[in-house]
């Protein structure tokens, strides 16, 4: 893999004085720009009252930073890591700075007014300046080198990431503002994480690996490079999910897809939490009674309550609602749209046994393999069904 240091910006939106996140992913890049220090920019705004004017003075300078490799004719890659806690039930970013009141602005809100409007400018300007990029590389024997590394392949990206100690991509209202922040072509991605442990410590390295992969050695393919890094480092996915949205372009059309992506584990059927009963009589919507039962490339769901069992699931193959992420070398990683339609919620309360399989391990009509792995285009990845939103506001296995 080549290795040039594009240009990049990186912008750490924080609150409190821990630093380990901005500290972890700055002396990295600094170790990997030696040489090239004029390529990289970092700048951190801390969320506190009153800073609000120094820091248009402080993005406005990281705005010019910005155009001037625009003009230089390698548009820099731009990175925004918010670091900071949100609300458990609401998701509500903890924040103080800016014109945002606290408690009561989304989490677009405080990006946008965080980073103002000059860095926004040039953020637009460098994505365009990539886009429209018609550069030809060729060998000395006119040939197509194997590493390319024009503007359109290498700069111009802007992603966000959202390290939140909560659940802000899993709430509704939240969920809905970040998919319009890559809907609108404010961020080309933006990157979050559920479950139990989205600490810095957990989720940091994931962070550090993917920016580390795009600026430096330009892995700019979004879907690829993080399961690329999750399937060799799938740590974060011990106690965590990655939640990504991000845009892409099919047949020249721009299109938004947001997938999540989970570890199968003895409490979580195809990295997913299951909570709905077969049983109809059976009330599980207060006590978390349904439970994972294993056996050699199989899983069901056990009601704790009712006793009820599910049908026995294939976990070799795909279905219409997981896919593996890489088959061969990571065959427990899965993905699926987010966020996730009832259907999904209700795979094993839907599955038919076949009694003429031994032990009822095995499915009547339900599991379609015709949606293959992460390689396959973007327009044939897209998984069928629509997706829907119930009354609730959280977007836990109870909502779905």
């Amino acid at each position: 893999m080549a290795k040039k240091a594009w240009p990049a910006c990186i912008v750490h939106i924080t609150s409190g004085s821990n630093d380990y996140l901005k500290d972890l992913i700055t002396i990295d890049l600094m170790n990997q720009y030696k040489g090239y220090t004029g390529n990289l920019h970092t700048t951190s705004l801390p969320m506190k009252a009153g800073d609000h004017s120094s820091d248009d003075q402080k993005m406005g300078a990281v705005g010019q930073w910005v155009m001037r490799s625009v003009l230089n004719d390698t548009p820099s890659n731009i990175f925004v890591i918010v670091d900071t806690h949100s609300n458990a039930y609401s998701s509500i970013l903890q924040h103080t700075s800016g014109t945002t009141s606290s408690n009561k602005h989304t989490t677009s809100e405080i990006v946008q007014t965080h980073l103002g409007k000059p860095l926004l400018t040039a953020m637009k300007a460098a994505s365009l300046a990539a886009r429209e990029d018609e550069t030809l590389e060729t060998t000395i024997n006119g040939g197509t080198p194997w590493y390319n590394t024009t503007p359109k392949a290498r700069g111009g990206r802007r992603g966000l990431f959202l390290i939140t100690r909560g659940p802000v991509m899993q709430v509704k209202t939240e969920f809905e503002k970040v998919l319009a922040m890559v809907e609108s072509d404010l961020f080309d991605f933006v990157i979050g994480f559920g479950g139990s442990s989205t600490l810095p410590g957990f989720v940091g390295p994931t962070v550090q690996a993917f920016i580390r992969a795009a600026a430096v050695f330009g892995c700019t393919d979004v879907w690829e490079s993080i399961c690329n890094l999750l399937v060799t480092n799938p740590d974060v996915l011990e106690h965590a999910t990655v939640i990504v949205v991000y845009a892409c372009y099919v047949d020249g059309k721009r299109i938004v897809e947001s997938r999540e992506v989970a570890k199968q584990s003895a409490y979580r059927a195809f990295g997913y939490k299951f909570s709905a009963c077969g049983n109809q009589d059976c009330n599980t919507s207060t006590t978390d009674t349904i439970r994972v039962s294993r056996a050699e490339n199989m899983v069901r769901m056990t009601c704790g309550e009712c006793q009820w069992k599910s049908a026995w699931l294939p976990t070799d193959q795909d279905n219409n609602y997981f896919l593996r992420v890489k088959p061969t070398t990571a065959p427990l990683i899965f993905w699926h749209k987010f966020p996730p339609s009832p259907g999904l919620h209700k795979l094993f309360v839907d599955a038919i046994s076949d009694d003429n399989t031994k032990d009822g391990r095995g499915t009547k009509n339900l599991v379609h393999t015709n949606i293959s792995s992460s390689r396959r285009p973007a327009k044939l990845r897209r998984l069928s069904g629509t997706v829907e939103w119930r009354n609730g506001e959280m977007l836990s296995s109870e909502e779905c």
